[in-house]
């Protein structure tokens, strides 16, 4: 899930190309990098204590079992999601944002509920992953146990950009450190004072209100409602399907651009190398050994007909010199 996140961070990098916001796409490009790291890496201190489970719906309960990957973990979520204060928020708000501010109102309501999903599916990590009753088998149970400091130590340094990289170089909005850093970079065809009493402060309480709700609305689904998503499933089968299989990406994938170039390399093999390349060598080796079947019969081993041949030869030759110096 964590991998497939990656997939609406970079289209939030997309859109701010489209919107002008250049520096936001920036700087939300460093902030995904710590945050996104950090957040692998949790993943992998949280399946390390697992003894290589990966499957949420077999986890639940560790934040008292785990706690420096848990608070960690909680820290790259909430920069994720765009909660404030941390690195996440000043990046993406500023996306979201440009986006209105540029007159692409249809793209800030299609950021708008990528920001509301985001906070969903990252609540629904976090809950399902330390909230509740520990849903794993009482063996893996006896074996839960915190990551050693060669795994957490690096998850609390990353977790320091991840919560404070906006504070430090985001604020004020649109004219923190890094955007008088790349200002001789970029050009700002949107670029618009923040106004906190403004349309500024109005898009960015919007932004952190849809995130708000996203968690409130993963909260609910589970942690104090957990009976609901299966009721759910079992109401709409097919968007339950959907989702489980990742909305068939993965074999729209394997079918479009895999399919697609398999099929080709082996037009390649079949058509270019077996018969165009491999055919041309083949055929001058078969060329030749018929000129040379055809010569056999000439190799008699008897010297009166070499001789016969030499004084052929030596004739032809002089028919040549004659004619040309004849000439």
């Amino acid at each position: 899930m964590i991998a497939y996140s990656t997939i609406s961070s970079l289209g939030f990098m997309f859109v701010a190309l489209g919107a002008g916001a250049w520096v936001a796409g920036v700087f939300y490009l460093f902030a995904h990098g710590f945050f996104k790291g950090l957040l692998f890496l949790c993943s992998g201190s949280v399946i390390h204590a697992m003894g290589g489970e990966q499957d949420m719906r077999k986890m639940g309960g560790l934040r008292t079992k785990i706690p420096v990957t848990f608070w960690t973990m909680l820290v790259g979520a909430l920069s994720m999601v765009g909660m404030i204060p941390f690195a996440g928020f000043w990046a993406k708000d500023e996306i979201v944002g440009a986006t209105f501010i540029a007159g692409e109102y249809v793209v800030w309501v299609v950021a708008m509920v990528t920001v509301l999903l985001t906070a969903i599916y990252m609540g629904r990590l976090i809950f399902m992953t330390f909230w509740g009753e520990t849903r794993a088998d009482a063996e893996v149970q006896a074996h839960i146990h915190e990551s050693p400091p060669s795994m957490t130590v690096p998850l609390v340094i990353l977790a320091v950009p991840a919560a404070l990289l906006g504070l430090v170089v985001g604020l004020p909005p649109e004219g923190g450190w890094i955007h008088g850093f790349l200002e001789p970079v970029f050009y700002h065809p949107h670029h618009a004072e923040f106004r906190l009493l403004g349309e500024g402060g109005a898009l960015m309480l919007a932004s952190l209100l849809t995130v708000i709700v996203g968690l409130v609305i993963a909260w609910w689904l589970y942690v104090r409602q957990t009976e609901v998503p299966a009721r759910i499933a079992d109401r709409v089968p097919w968007a339950y399907r959907a989702s489980l299989n990742k909305v068939y990406l993965d074999d729209i994938y394997a079918v479009v651009p895999v399919g697609a170039t398999l099929g080709f390399a082996q037009w390649l093999w079949d058509v270019v190398d077996v018969k165009v390349i491999d055919g041309v060598v083949n055929g001058v080796a078969w060329l030749w050994g018929r000129i040379g079947d055809g010569l056999r019969p000439i190799q008699t081993g008897r010297v009166q007909n070499y001789a016969l041949y030499m004084f052929g030869g030596m004739v032809v030759l002089v028919a040549v010199f004659a004619w040309v110096w004849g000439s």
